[in-house]
């Protein structure tokens, strides 16, 4: 379920928000990524 998280987390730093953000918009699950 959260197979894209760890490919975006190994891309991106840990502490990033911006980089989350991104995230979010590319699977337009924002409650799920803050859940993880």
């Amino acid at each position: 379920m959260y197979s894209y998280y760890k490919i975006e987390k190994n891309q991106i730093r840990e502490s990033s928000e911006e980089d989350y953000n991104w995230l979010v918009v590319k699977h337009g699950n924002e409650e799920e990524k803050k859940s993880c």
